[in-house]
């Protein structure tokens, strides 16, 4: 049996430098006044200054670019992601916006050219292979323009993009059959959407976005000594999770909330929530304050966050014994989809209308029974979020981002671990997200190289993550 929870998860890391610092906040800022859009000239002098102060960093020139493009500077913010891609042309960011450009502009036959090779670098990328068909249309390409329009639906057949422009092709060539499905498909995804936060656009996706993640950075001084103040909450409690900077604890028999000065909460709505395996906090409404999904003996329940009070969002999700939940944007459309880990992990879709689908079917869920999961990117300058999950008796799986909803198990080959928690994190600041695994038969570490994940010794420099739970972890 479980017993008390006495000591949480502690990573100690090297520490950043000044100009690190400063660096950090220059692009947090960027990034922060770039994703309003009241705030795009502010966007525009963050990066410039970030860039000023790397000035050999593709990463902030491209960021720079992005931003200028934003604000209406669009001659310099091509200028800008012109130069980035020379130094370094495996950036998806600068073949995508400066297609896009050349599009708009005219410029077809660049348009080609740049967008050719984004989907040379990301071939999994809808968007990417619908503009490509419609600079081809635009050069009067038909058939090249159709191969593109039919990837972009394949990949994606729920951007209503592509189908419309199949219909408009399909009636060209006096395919009327194929013309009447497309047109019927293209109406039920509009009625749809209808109701949908964020319209679709065809031109933005997530190499419109900034760029978090490109150069290594080395490690610095270490940091002054931690201390730490004891605070008793109770015992008996088995997992701990963070909601709105308050502090959740369960046990097997009930949940509670404590404030940041350790006193427990009243009133949450969840205190009688009992025989609880696990709880994980995410936004699924999009209103700023993470719900909960619960997993108990009985199954798996939302709970809907309004501020601080947590009432039963009444969902129904797929009965099952779960071990974890996980909330992950699987689609990439901007809410968060919940997978459900267990003896038959499902996959379920947010619809944004507080509504979910099950899309279980779609998922390659491997063989086994999941222990834990970490979300971690595999390969920074991607926009992909992969999937490390541990399972009992075999090797870790990664799931593999491809974008747009697609995904690929792949098994870690040489990883010793069976089981575990797991923890994602970039421990050798070699701007790769590392994976370290904990159980009862010891600590492994799988580290990133390039995209690939190897067990290896733990490297000089690298503090082992510590975590005692009674009888469970040492």
């Amino acid at each position: 049996m479980r017993r008390s929870l006495t000591l949480a998860v502690v990573f100690l890391a090297a520490g950043a430098s000044p100009y690190q610092d400063k660096l950090w906040h220059l692009r947090n800022l960027g990034k922060a006044f770039y994703e309003n859009p009241t705030t795009q000239r502010e966007s525009v002098e963050q990066f410039m200054q970030a860039l000023a102060l790397a000035p050999d960093s593709a990463r902030e020139r491209v960021n720079y670019g992005l931003a200028l493009l934003k604000a209406g500077e669009t001659q310099q913010g091509v200028n800008e992601l012109r130069q980035a891609q020379k130094q370094n042309p495996a950036i998806p960011h600068t073949w995508f916006n400066l297609g896009i450009v050349a599009k708009r502009n005219g410029d077809y036959a660049t348009g080609i050219e740049q967008m050719g090779r984004m989907v040379q670098l990301v071939p999994g990328d809808a968007k990417a292979h619908y503009n490509l068909g419609a600079l081809y249309k635009l050069e009067g390409k038909l058939p090249e323009a159709l191969s593109e329009f039919q990837q972009a639906e394949k990949l994606d057949p729920n951007l209503a993009g592509p189908h419309f422009q199949l219909y408009t092709a399909y009636r060209q060539a006096q395919r009327q059959e194929d013309a009447t499905r497309e047109l019927a498909v293209f109406q039920e995804i509009k009625k749809r959407q209808a109701g949908a936060p964020i319209p679709e656009d065809m031109e933005a996706n997530n190499y419109t976005e900034i760029l978090d993640t490109l150069e290594p950075t080395a490690p610095a001084e270490p940091l002054p000594e931690l201390r730490f103040r004891d605070k008793t909450l109770g015992s008996g409690f088995i997992g701990i999770a963070n909601v709105d900077n308050d502090l959740l604890a369960w046990t097997q028999t009930g949940v509670q909330l404590f404030g940041s000065n350790g006193s427990a909460r009243t009133g949450s709505g969840i205190e009688k929530i009992g025989n609880v395996v696990s709880i994980e906090a995410g936004d699924f409404d999009n209103d700023g304050h993470p719900d909960l999904c619960v997993i108990t003996d009985a199954g798996a329940a939302m709970y809907r966050n309004a501020n601080g009070s947590f009432a039963n969002a009444n969902i129904t999700l797929p009965q099952g014994r779960y071990r974890k939940a996980v909330w992950i944007d699987y689609d990439h459309d901007y809410d968060l989809d919940l997978m459900l880990l267990g003896e038959h992990s499902v996959l379920m879709r947010n619809n944004g209308d507080g509504t979910f689908l099950d899309v279980t079917q779609s998922f390659p869920f491997a063989s086994g029974t999941p222990v834990d999961a970490a979300h971690f990117a595999t390969r920074p300058e991607t926009a992909a979020r992969d999937l490390f999950v541990t399972f009992e008796g075999r090797p870790p799986v990664v799931y593999r981002d491809m974008l747009n909803g697609v995904f690929q198990a792949v098994p870690v080959t040489g990883a010793k671990s069976n089981g575990g928690k797991a923890f994602a994190a970039d421990f050798d600041h070699d701007s790769f997200i590392d994976i370290a695994v904990l159980s009862s038969s010891g600590f492994e570490f799988l580290r990133n190289v390039e995209g690939t994940l190897r067990s290896v010794a733990v490297p000089p420099g690298i503090s082992v993550p510590a975590i005692v739970e009674d009888g469970e972890w040492t």
